[in-house]
C-alpha cells in the first residue's frame, strides 16, 4: 500500500527525509528510494537499480542524473579538495554514450536520487540537517564513506533532473542562499579553510553568474548582490538551519525600490501574466521588476515591459 507523511513544516531535504526514511525502515522495508519531486526516473532504472543492490557489501546507489535535452547532468563527482568542498561533477554536459557501462564508486552522489538497502541506515545514522538544502548529501555520503558504505553509480539506470531551482533565466533566491552558505557549513565539518571556500564561490559560482544575469536579466543585479552577501555572511558566522528567503528577498527589493503600481493577473507557471511600473528618477514611468514569494521561497520573477 502506499502511506503519505504529513509533516507539518518545511523541514528541508534532510529534515523531511529522515522522517520518512526512519518510518521506512520501522515498517521493515528492504530497500530505501530518495527521490526529487523534480526528477523524472526512466524506464527499468528501478529494476537495473534493484540488481545491483543486491550484494553483501552495503553500497548506496545512483543512476546518471540526465538534464532534460538529453546531456549528462550528474554522473558522481570526486573531490580535489575536500576539506573546501570542491567537487568535480563528472562528465558533465557531455553524451551519456561517453560513460562506462558498468558500475562505479565516486566520492559523493546527487541527492535528488538514492537507492540502498534499509540495513545501510543504521551504519551512519540520519542525514545531516543542519544545511537545510544544499550540501547535506554531500555530507552524508563522507559519513557513509567513513563508515565504509561505498557509493555507486550505475549507468544502466537514468533519470532526468528538471532543476526547479535554476530558474528560466535566473537562479531562484531559495538556491543563491543555501547553496552558498551551505558550502561554508560543509567545510566547518571538516575543520575547512572558510577563506579558500569564500575565494573559490566567488571566482567558479558568483562571478559566472553575475555576468550571465548582466547580460539576460541586469534588474535582477540588485538583489542577487544582496542574496550572495547575505548567504557568505551567514556562512562566515556559522549560521545554520533554515532562514525566511522572502523577508530577506523582501529588505533587499525594499532598499531600491521605486513608487510604484501595479497588479499580477494570473500565474502561468514560470510566468507572470499582469502588468507593473514604477516612477524613475526623472519622473517617467518604465516597466518594474516583480517577484512572486510563497512561504518564503520566491517563486517566479519577472522584468515587466511597459
Amino acid at each position: 500500500g502506499l502511506a503519505v507523511m504529513r509533516l507539518g513544516s518545511n523541514l528541508g531535504y534532510a529534515g523531511g527525509n529522515n522522517q520518512l526514511i526512519d518510518r521506512i525502515v520501522r515498517d521493515g522495508c528492504e530497500y530505501v528510494l530518495v527521490l526529487n519531486p523534480d526528477v523524472r526516473v526512466t524506464k527499468h532504472a528501478i529494476e537495473s537499480l534493484l540488481k545491483h543492490a543486491g550484494s553483501n557489501e552495503p553500497a548506496v546507489l545512483s543512476p546518471v542524473v540526465m538534464r532534460p535535452d538529453g546531456r549528462v547532468s550528474f554522473a558522481g563527482g570526486f573531490f580535489t579538495d575536500e576539506d573546501c568542498c570542491e567537487l568535480v561533477h563528472l562528465h558533465d554536459g557531455a553524451d551519456p554514450s561517453s560513460i562506462a557501462s558498468e558500475p562505479y564508486s565516486v566520492d559523493a552522489l546527487h541527492g535528488c536520487i538514492l537507492f540502498f538497502q534499509s540495513t545501510v541506515w543504521g551504519k551512519v545514522g540520519a542525514i545531516p540537517e543542519d544545511f537545510f538544502l544544499y550540501y547535506e548529501e554531500t555530507a552524508w555520503c563522507a559519513d557513509l564513506r567513513a563508515a565504509g558504505v561505498e557509493l555507486r553509480v550505475v549507468p544502466s539506470a537514468t533519470a532526468v533532473h528538471h532543476k526547479r531551482s535554476h530558474g528560466v533565466k535566473v537562479p531562484s533566491l531559495y538556491y543563491l542562499y543555501y547553496f552558498l552558505r551551505g558550502a561554508f557549513i560543509y567545510a566547518r565539518r571538516r575543520n575547512g579553510d572558510c577563506g579558500k571556500v569564500k575565494l573559490r564561490l566567488q571566482r567558479n559560482f558568483v562571478a559566472p553568474w553575475r555576468e550571465k544575469i548582466g547580460r539576460i536579466a541586469p534588474e535582477f543585479v540588485g538583489i542577487f548582490d544582496r542574496i550572495v552577501a547575505a548567504a557568505i555572511d551567514a556562512g562566515e558566522r556559522g549560521e545554520v538551519g533554515r532562514v525566511c528567503i522572502g523577508t530577506m528577498a523582501e529588505m533587499s527589493i525594499d532598499a531600491e525600490r521605486q513608487e510604484g503600481a501595479g497588479n499580477v493577473d494570473a500565474i502561468n507557471g514560470d510566468e507572470l501574466l499582469g502588468c507593473a511600473v514604477e516612477r524613475g528618477g526623472d519622473g517617467s514611468c518604465e516597466g518594474a521588476a516583480v517577484w512572486l514569494v510563497v512561504d518564503g521561497v520566491s517563486v517566479a520573477f519577472a522584468a515587466a515591459p511597459v
